[in-house]
């Protein structure tokens, strides 16, 4: 569901949007396309957000990208959790579109590049 919420959020600004729906699949999507920023769930199926941060940092093309870890659990441990991890963000489900959007133009103007086609 919120993926679906965040594509929808993002479609409007033209953005060319790849989805995936857990971390093993994301890591295949790696090998095929070239991204420029990833919002990546902290709780996906088979390999969590953490363990998919660790991997794709370990990756020579993307040890730069902005990765944004999304969690609706951003409070208290989990807080403490994120900032001891190489995320470069992280957003609080439910995320507000205009916060969406802004975290991914910024990410995006940081990283001198541009998603939209």
């Amino acid at each position: 569901m919120s993926r679906e919420l965040m594509k929808e959020a993002l479609e409007p600004l033209e953005y060319r949007l790849l989805e995936a729906s857990d971390g093993l699949e994301a890591l295949d999507i790696l090998e095929k396309d070239k991204v420029d920023v990833m919002l990546v769930d902290v709780q996906m199926p088979h390999l969590d957000g953490f363990g998919f941060l660790s991997r794709v940092r370990q990756m020579d093309a993307f040890a730069n990208i902005p990765i944004v870890a999304v969690t609706a659990y951003a409070v208290g441990i989990d807080r403490s959790r994120l900032s001891g991890h190489d995320f470069d963000q992280y957003l609080s489900k439910p995320v507000p579109v205009s916060t969406l959007r802004q975290v991914v133009r910024t990410m995006l103007e940081s990283s001198g590049s541009d998603s939209r086609n």
